[in-house]
């Protein structure tokens, strides 16, 4: 038999016949072990070592648990059919068949509502209750945060809380709401965190505490890594030539902290004082004489390895003694625990909300039986009793709560001590571990698995066996996920990383697609404009756009694998056969821009189906009844009017939108013609009218209707009254379209039974579904299970396979959940942030390591969310990505999945921007790896625009259908009005920054070009090529630089040079190193040149120090906003003002440009209620700084304001030509131009 020659027979058939100790299985990728489960649940019934009813299979989702239930029935069967007249054998397995009906085989909340259901009083709950789903939940939690917000505010304004006050002062109150719903949504949270009220000096002491046992833990692995170990020895072995070097000096203070570290020995105290002492240390930089060292190389080594040591040991810098005592670190404690007071009020609302209507969560299911099982000893020992064995699937995402339920069940007296001997089966991957946004948690398994390898009672087998893809395959994700940059195969590491164990393939399984794995980059390189960004307007070429340039790679690429006849594998009857689409899925890490690459699949005519994310909340048809819904709730919002005028189902014209915007207005408009009256001043054709008139008549009706109806019968009314449904079915996709309404019904239709909700509240949480990019699947049809390809997340793709997968947008930057002013851990608990002295947010002190610990938690299942994508694939795998090769703003390829790939398998994807890899050819990997760079060429293949509705082709369609002359259609001026583009409406900006009045000022038509029609600038000539070769920095990115080095040296002082260049160079992607040279010393010349200008005397003449200040002042009719680069203090009122300037163009015109911009400043800073007393700009190249009196030009600046933006009003945007133009980055899009 195959099973025979499997690398892992032996651990495979000891997980199925051991019953006498408790395992723990690991099981990789596509290894079977759902099959493992079935054969140890039917082994137990075959030895009549427990029934069907003793045996409790805890499974990830219900989907699981009716594929085992379905799996196991067939085994009966099986198992009857082949006893021939053995009745009583027979009889046995038709019980057995029989109970599965009513087998407690389900998902883990299942399980807890039956165990609820079965003990009311035990659990202290009512016996009728009703379980709310996710949905139901989040609306009845942002009902009773709202309201209870709004009573605790407005009940006396006078006395309103000042925790609450202060709070919101602090956040927002939009913010602030929006933090205490995401608190109060995870119940564990809740549960372990806000149990008991702490003070802010208990809160200190908690994280004092937390944080020294953390470092505790972190440093001995830190210590082992080979990097620090080498480092540590280069310190104490190396010596200098000369004592008096820079580099010798830097290393004398670290090497104490050195010698104590690399002592032998387990952790002591110590080593941690002495690790702390490292932090402090700063990077070298290019420090040291080649000629006071005993080599260049040993120079070197010495530089590396400070540097090394200093990156290290930096995050240990928050446990010095002076943080803990700073005023940030209080403040902190003290706005964390006003927040925890405030939650575990709301949290106690919300309770008592749930307990007066008899409801509980999915979270409450699991907390009520978790207290339940352990505070009552008689019921825990009868469930003990009855369950002879616990099974639990996809155990790397459960939670520890989740956890202590199961082993209770199975023996346990508390959850947390391992269950009596032969009742546990536990089956998972930690590799697998991607749901900790639902609160599973990888060091819980990584924990297990531990205390069985240790235990007598216990043990682990392993399964490598890999049945899902060709050896080729296995082969590059082996490579691939053992080098460290991916994950390593070393066991030495922190608790919530995993280590990887190689697959094996399968004997039987052979060979298909060669090469197995296709990477592919589009790639540009994005010249950004020459003129330096002066307030934070800098432009960058979108993502989007490159995104859309790979989708269409991608789509052409699968017309070429089923159009080639590439060969799969089947499974069912073992033999290859071409690629159809229903083999090919493409898999998101997130949804965000999937409607780029959909829309490149619809234009190639590729059929697809989208199974979830972004893929119903957000489809076009969900959007346009939200619409709809939201115009007959609040018909007087202009907003929704439009947006419903626009479906499908009305489709009025743009020119029809516009002229029904004119003279009264959209909304007096529109009732004017639902009245019968036809305005004279509006040249409309007879259809638009008609969908007018039809429109106010249609929704006139359902307003009158909407209060009387259910959710579910409302839609209904309204698909009926607008014939929504039978207009899409004329549409691409519609038949789809069509089913995903009738889910939309069924989705009311849930939420109405609860009875708790208005058509306000279902708005409402359409919409906040709609933001939240909630995961919920396209509604299905005949066509879902057919030839298509289909789209879907990585996290819906779990336990699915697929012969050919691409996974796309490799080269999307990082996405952490961590985003909001307050950190909610389960793991650290509840931390918000505060402003520092620059009036920064930051988590201070401590807090610090634990929001760092938080994003290595993250990037570490980053990495697991990768490896389940990439094994996902039986035959083919296809990496794409689109990268930028220009700008700062991009996120750097080696922070990003395609950039790890190509780091552990050595493609040299992003070596250099002129590095090639050639096709069928790696330079390192064993596998056969096709690389393509795809390069942006030519026009773009397609743009994203919004609906078309052509009225004109239509009209002309009818007339020749009815015979009619084409005279009949709009004259030659008409035809020309209604197909012309629309000019954008310049009578609508209200807002502008000085650059953009700086830019209308030197060429109103390059305004134009660059802020009204969104033409990016290209740059021209020389310094087209420059950029194109990437030698040098362009224009904006060298002020960029700049800018950042002067700001964090004028506030730190010279100390902080090395850090501040260091910290901004990081931001420079994918540049040749000596171009990173050259910037690094042209920088530290700058900062060093910049203190000893005449600039410190103004540092010194002022209190405190900001920079990066944004303004924003109302100049005539018009909206100013700006950001000066630095600004000084003196008795709490902005006394002076700074700005910094790169380049050597000082002529008259520039000065003048310069003298307007501080006059708006100025401007601005007096209207806040400042005393400016001095302002001026240094200039960088020269090392200048000039002062200007600019009191005598503030009402100059104001004047030139009110008049540039008078013409713009006026739609004033003539070009002026000059020697400029040649030289001009619109140049290619100006027909003006000579």
């Amino acid at each position: 038999m195959v099973e025979d020659l499997l690398t892992d027979s032996r651990d495979r058939e000891a997980a199925v016949n051991t019953f006498d100790r408790n395992i723990f299985l690991a099981a990789g990728a596509g290894s079977g072990k759902t099959r493992v489960l079935v054969d140890r649940y039917v082994k137990m019934l075959e030895d009549d070592l427990a029934g069907v009813p003793e045996i409790v299979a805890i499974t990830f989702t219900e989907k699981a648990a009716a594929e085992m239930r379905k799996r196991i029935r067939l085994r009966c069967t099986e198992k009857i059919d082949s006893l021939g007249h053995d009745e009583e054998q027979r009889r046995k397995w038709e019980r057995h068949r029989c109970n599965l009906e009513s087998a407690p085989i389900s998902t883990i909340h299942s399980l807890c509502t039956r165990l609820l259901k079965e003990n009311p009083v035990a659990a202290g709950i009512d016996p009728g209750f009703n379980v709310l789903d996710e949905t139901q939940a989040r609306m009845l939690l942002t009902e009773t945060v709202e309201e209870f917000f709004v009573r605790r505010l407005t009940e006396d304004p006078d006395t309103a809380p000042a925790a609450l006050a202060s709070l919101v002062a602090e956040y927002g109150a939009l913010t602030l709401l929006k933090v205490l719903s995401m608190a109060l949504s995870d119940a564990e949270l809740c549960s372990e965190w806000l149990d008991v009220a702490r003070s802010p000096q208990e809160l200190a002491e908690q994280w004092h505490e937390a944080a020294f046992s953390m470092a505790a833990t972190a440093l001995p692995l830190l210590l082992a890594t080979q990097r620090v170990r080498d480092a540590l020895n280069t310190v104490c072995f190396v010596e200098p030539l000369d004592e008096s070097d820079k580099l010798a000096q830097l290393r004398d203070t670290a090497l104490e902290p050195a010698r104590t570290l690399s002592a032998s020995g387990n952790f002591s105290p110590d080593k941690l004082t002495a690790a702390i002492g490292l932090s402090g240390l700063r990077a070298p930089g290019n420090a040291g004489a080649a000629a006071k060292w005993p080599s260049a190389e040993e120079l070197a080594k010495m530089r590396e390895s400070l540097r090394v040591l200093s990156q290290a040991f930096k995050p240990l810098d928050a446990l010095r003694e002076e943080h803990f005592a700073g005023g940030s670190f209080q403040r902190c404690a003290q706005q964390t625990a006003l927040l925890m007071d405030e939650l575990r009020l709301i949290h106690c609302e919300f309770q008592n909300t749930k307990k007066a209507q008899s409801l509980l969560s999915f979270d409450d299911l699991q907390l009520s039986a978790h207290a339940m099982l352990k505070s009552s000893p008689a019921t825990r020992q009868r469930y003990q009793e009855k369950f002879r064995q616990v099974m639990v699937d996809e155990f790397q995402d459960t939670s520890r709560l989740q956890t202590e339920i199961a082993w209770m069940l199975a023996g346990s007296a508390n959850g947390c001590q391992e269950p009596p001997a032969g009742r546990l089966f536990v089956v998972g991957d930690a590799k697998q571990s991607i749901y900790r946004f639902r609160g599973a948690d990888v060091t819980v398994f990584n924990s297990t698995r531990d205390a069985f390898d240790k235990s007598p009672t216990a043990r682990v087998f392993h399964l490598s066996a890999n049945f899902r893809s060709q050896p080729s395959l296995l082969e590059f994700f082996n490579e691939s996920f053992s080098d460290p940059a991916l994950m390593g195969t070393d066991p030495c590491r922190p608790a919530y990383e995993v280590f990887y164990e190689p697959l094996d393939p399968s004997p039987d399984r052979p060979e298909s697609v060669v090469p197995p794995v296709h990477v592919q980059v589009v790639r540009s390189a994005v010249n950004r404009g020459e003129e330096e960004p002066e307030d934070g307007d800098s432009e960058l070429l979108s993502l989007s756009v490159l995104r859309e340039w790979e989708g269409d790679a991608l789509a052409r690429r699968i017309q070429d694998l089923v159009g080639s006849g590439t060969k799969v594998y089947d499974r069912d009857a073992r033999q290859l056969r071409p690629v159809c689409y229903g083999d090919i899925a493409i898999l998101f890490r997130s949804m965000t821009d999937a409607s780029l690459y959909e829309r490149a699949l619809r234009l190639s005519n590729v059929p697809y189906y989208i199974e979830a994310g972004r893929g119903f909340f957000q489809r076009l048809e969900i959007v346009d009844i939200l619409s709809i819904l939201q115009h007959l709730e609040r018909p007087d919002d202009a907003f929704h009017l439009a947006a419903v005028l626009r479906c499908p189902c009305v489709a009025i014209s743009d020119v029809t939108l516009y002229w029904l915007s004119t003279g009264r207005g959209l909304l007096a408009n529109f009732h004017r013609i639902g009245r019968g009256e036809i305005p004279d001043e509006m040249p409309l054709s007879e259809p638009e009218l008609e969908k007018l008139q039809f429109a106010a008549t249609a929704f006139g009706r359902l307003r009158s209707i909407k209060n009387r109806l259910p959710l579910s019968r409302l839609i209904e009314e309204v698909l009926n009254a607008t014939g929504m449904t039978a207009v899409l079915l004329t549409q691409f996709n519609g038949e789809r379209a069509a089913a995903n309404l009738r889910k939309l019904t069924e989705v009311a239709r849930e939420v109405e039974r609860s009875g708790l909700f208005s058509l306000q509240d279902f708005i409402r949480h359409l919409d906040d579904l709609r933001l939240e990019e909630e995961r919920e699947s396209e509604a299905a049809v005949e066509e879902e299970g057919g030839n298509v390809v289909r789209i879907l997340t990585i996290h819906k793709s779990k336990g699915l396979q697929f012969p050919v997968v691409i996974l796309p947008d490799l080269l999307r930057g990082k996405q952490w959940r961590q985003v909001a002013p307050v950190m909610l851990s389960r793991t650290h608990g509840i931390i918000c942030k505060v402003r520092d002295g620059r009036g920064t947010r930051v988590y201070p002190g401590v807090t610090q390591l634990f929001h760092d610990d938080e994003a290595q938690r993250d990037l570490a299942e980053s990495r697991r969310l990768l490896y389940v994508g990439m094994t996902r694939a039986g035959d083919h795998l296809l990496l794409s990505g689109a990268h930028c090769t220009r700008g700062t703003r991009q996120p750097k390829p080696e922070e990003t999945w395609m950039g790890w790939i190509s780091s552990a398998v050595e493609l040299g994807l992003f070596a250099t921007d002129s590095q090639r890899v050639r096709e069928d050819k790696t330079p390192s990997s064993s596998v056969s790896v096709r690389c393509d760079i795809l390069p942006v060429e030519g026009e773009v293949p397609f743009r994203r625009t919004g609906r078309h509705h052509p009225p004109l082709a239509g009209e002309m369609t009818t007339a020749l259908q009815n015979g009619e002359p084409l005279s009949n259609a709009p004259p030659d001026a008409a035809l020309q009005r209604r197909i012309s583009s629309i000019s954008p409406d310049w009578s609508a900006l209200r807002t502008l920054s000085v650059t953009q009045l700086l830019r209308y000022m030197r060429c109103p038509h390059h305004f134009y070009l660059r802020n009204l029609e969104g033409i990016p600038d290209m740059p021209v000539g020389p310094q087209e090529a420059a950029l194109s070769k990437g030698n040098r920095l362009s224009a904006a990115e060298r002020g960029t630089l700049i800018h950042r080095v002067l700001q964090a040296v004028s506030l730190t002082g010279s100390a902080s040079i090395p850090q501040a260049v260091a910290d901004s160079l990081a931001e420079i992607v994918q540049r040749p190193d000596d171009l990173l040279r050259r910037a690094e010393m042209e920088l530290l010349q700058v900062a060093e040149h910049f203190l000893r200008s005449a600039v410190v005397e103004w540092l010194e003449e002022v209190d405190t120090q900001s920079v990066e200040l944004p303004f924003s002042c109302l100049v005539g009719d018009y909206v100013v906003e700006g950001i000066i680069d630095w600004g000084g203090e003196t008795s709490g009122v902005l006394t002076h003002l700074l700005d910094y300037k790169t380049g050597k163009d000082l002529s008259t015109e520039k000065k003048a440009e310069y003298q307007f911009q501080l006059g708006l400043y100025a401007h601005a800073l007096e209207l806040a209620g400042n005393t400016l007393r001095r302002a001026g700009i240094y200039f960088v190249d020269e090392n200048r700084l000039e002062e200007f009196d600019v009191h005598s030009s503030v009402r100059h600046s104001v004047e030139m304001t009110v008049e540039a933006c008078g013409r713009i009003s006026d739609g004033n945007f003539a070009p002026c030509p000059g020697e400029h133009c040649a030289f001009c980055q619109q140049a290619w899009a100006c027909s003006d131009r000579e």
